[in-house]
């Protein structure tokens, strides 16, 4: 049919269809730009916001990390700790006065810094969770893998189920649960920049020499330390030699997880010496992973 034999109400129909299609194509494409191009927009500076509060607490953790776990490989796996001593906060010497491992003010200090180290962690990891509050955490395989390692570590400290052992009330325990982990690592935070205080400021401002002034959430952390022994006379087991191989084994591997350059030969063989001597142990796998 030729276009003069055209009616004009067929003209008529055919712009009508033409204005339709128009208009649905310009409202599709608004749909596409508002909703769905918006959404992944969006997504997109989630996950980069989310990055670039893994970037730059990474490597201060990473080193809170290190720290932590070189400690509970020397509690763990050496025979003669003895600044474990609770009898050590009766005392306050000023300086060492002998160059011995033996000497009360150096026995003292390793008694504080292995507290420091631990509750640093707890800031650090206090710190990450408050940055990434109101992101999208679990959207890239890098900070699930990180996510999960810093649960199986939390859960190293705070399940009471972990041990499955027959007599499992017979045990010395002791745990430090997540929400007061929280609380831990929420007073080791500067108050005017996103940073953990240092040991300085750590013995200056939470230590105090008179018991009726001590911190609370400092003594949680402190008990779960005090009078450990890594090989516990017969009749008295200790779980919480337990805890530090679980603590080790998964320490390490949130070391390698964070940057695998870091991962020494000494790390390899504490966390296989670890995984080793779990095997002593009835733990509850199930527990470390449930949340």
């Amino acid at each position: 049919m030729n276009l003069h034999q055209l009616q004009w109400h067929d003209v008529l129909g055919l712009s009508v269809l033409a204005a339709v299609v128009t208009t649905l194509g310009s409202l599709a494409a608004t749909i596409l730009k508002e909703f769905f191009f918006a959404r992944s927009v969006e997504r997109w500076k989630s996950q980069q916001q989310l990055r670039e509060v893994y970037l730059k607490l990474r490597d201060p953790l990473l080193l809170a990390t290190i720290d932590m776990v070189h400690r509970f490989i020397e509690i763990a796996f050496e025979t003669q700790v003895d600044f474990l001593e609770s009898s050590l906060l009766k005392s306050n010497p000023n300086k060492m006065s002998i160059n011995s491992a033996h000497d009360p003010y150096y026995q003292r200090y390793k008694l504080i810094s292995t507290l420091y180290r631990l509750c640093a962690w707890f800031g650090w990891v206090e710190l990450y969770r408050q940055q990434v509050a109101f992101l999208d955490s679990g959207q890239q395989k890098t900070n699930s893998d990180f996510e999960r390692h810093i649960q199986v570590l939390r859960s190293s400290f705070a399940d009471g189920n972990l041990n499955q052992a027959n007599d499992w009330q017979d045990w010395n325990d002791y745990l430090i649960f997540r929400e007061e982990q929280r609380a831990i690592g929420e007073i080791l935070l500067e108050h005017d920049r996103p940073s953990v205080i240092g040991y300085g400021d750590f013995n200056d401002r939470l230590l105090s020499p008179t018991p009726d002034q001590e911190n609370r959430w400092i003594t949680i952390a402190l008990h779960f330390l005090m009078d450990f022994r890594s090989v516990p006379e017969e009749g008295n087991r200790d779980f919480r030699k337990a805890r530090c191989l679980l603590i080790i084994k998964h320490g390490v591997s949130l070391i390698e997880c964070l940057n695998r350059k870091r991962i020494t030969q000494y790390l390899k063989q504490a966390r296989t010496r670890a995984e080793h001597e779990l095997l002593a142990f009835k733990i509850n796998s199930d527990a470390l992973i449930r949340r």
